[in-house]
């Protein structure tokens, strides 16, 4: 199932028209997690939505397409051609297509030929740059423009353009990203590497990982929003799950993208198809080493977020904290107050029926708070496809 983030990337929707179409009955998404209150949507509804998006190009209201889908169709556009006749004599397109839809022909598109998406280790740089919220991507080369003025008062040498886009899903106003360029380690004062400090007061220092496993597209920048449905479409169907960030590169007219993923089928055993190999795994993850004690102590949730960025940025959380997994404690003996929750100092084990589920910690500071911040998927069936859920607990 895709996570309605990425739903919308896939469909290049926003996510606020998705709800508006669920609140109003166009379209509802398959499941809504009992847990979290997330939507997901799945394959099957792929033709239907698009169906939803012909027919808004071709003039029908939204109160239209859902007479489409209660009534007669044919019925439906025979009395939109009628319409459309009277309205725009010339308008010779629409009525082809919406007589081809009569005769239930399909429209053909070909224009991800230019496109390439692959998962790959991935040499990333350091960048330098300003974060912001752009009020539409036309502003992005005017934010470009005075980061590299900066740079040159610096005396920085710059590479690439970098756009980091904080967006979950298809956005085309108020973009949260970081944009900068790409710099040589060299370039960065010591002091600043690895910290995401400020410099100079404004700039800002972003590295995901120096050398790592994501998933990476390529393609014209004209084609960059076909370019971030390929790269959907190509995790979807490959079991790659996508964590943190897409970052786009821009090289002249080409532009690549890349974002931190996991190839499931290799990197976590819950995939393994050898049962015994899978067990042997598992049993291999559930070790405790007493060294593991680091992480011991009791714990309460404080955000249900999309990305641990926003914790801090009030615009941006939308937790819903009705999760069963309110209190957590971690245990010396690597038990936790669940049953069927166990822990070491990499990843919560969470067996589901008769699977494990690996939901792994990153413990982090601010000031003087300790947080734990744990990758989390609550249910195996979204883990196969949608990307976990970022849950924020404070050591008590």
């Amino acid at each position: 199932m895709y996570r309605i983030g990425e739903f919308s990337l896939l469909n290049k929707v926003t996510i606020k028209t998705l709800r508006y179409y669920d609140d109003i009955g166009l379209f509802k998404p398959k499941v809504v997690d009992s847990f979290t209150g997330y939507r997901y949507y799945d394959d099957e509804q792929q033709e239907e939505f698009e169906n939803i998006i012909l027919y808004k190009d071709l003039g029908f209201s939204l109160e239209e397409i859902l007479k489409l889908k209660c009534e007669n169709k044919e019925s439906v556009i025979i009395e939109k051609i009628s319409e459309l006749t009277r309205e725009i004599e010339d308008d010779k397109h629409r009525i082809r297509v919406l007589k081809e839809m009569i005769g239930g022909d399909k429209m053909n598109n070909n224009k991800y030929n230019k496109i390439n998406v692959e998962y790959k280790k991935y040499l990333e740089k350091y960048k330098i740059g300003k974060i912001i919220t752009l009020k539409n991507r036309n502003q992005l080369w005017d934010v470009l423009d005075s980061v590299s003025k900066e740079l040159d008062n610096l005396k920085i040498h710059k590479g690439r353009p970098v756009l980091y886009n904080f967006e979950l899903g298809y956005e085309t106003e108020d973009i949260d990203a970081f944009v900068g360029y790409e710099v040589d380690e060299s370039e960065i004062p010591g002091e600043l590497i690895g910290k995401g400090s400020c410099l100079n007061g404004e700039l800002e220092v972003m590295l995901l990982s120096k050398l790592y496993n994501f998933l990476v597209g390529n393609s014209k920048v004209e084609d960059i929003d076909e370019l971030y449905q390929q790269m959907i479409k190509y995790a979807h169907e490959n079991d790659v799950q996508i964590r943190g960030s897409f970052v786009e590169i821009y090289d002249g007219d080409n532009v690549e993208i890349y974002v931190e993923a996991f190839d499931l089928k290799k990197e976590i055993p819950l995939y393994q198809k050898d049962s015994n190999k899978y067990e042997k795994d598992v049993e291999e993850l559930m070790k405790f080493d007493e060294r593991d004690d680091v992480l011991v102590g009791k714990y309460t949730i404080r955000e249900i977020l999309p990305d641990s960025k926003y914790m801090f940025n009030k615009n941006k959380q939308k937790s819903m904290l009705d999760t069963k997994y309110k209190e957590l404690i971690l245990n010396k003996d690597g038990t936790t107050n669940y049953d069927e929750v166990t822990w070491n100092n990499r990843a919560l084990l969470i067996r589901y029926e008769d699977k494990i589920i690996i939901a792994y910690i990153y413990p982090f500071k601010d000031k003087d708070d300790k947080y734990l911040e744990i990758l989390m998927n609550e249910n195996f069936e979204y883990y196969k496809t949608a990307r976990p859920m970022c849950y924020i607990y404070t050591k008590k």
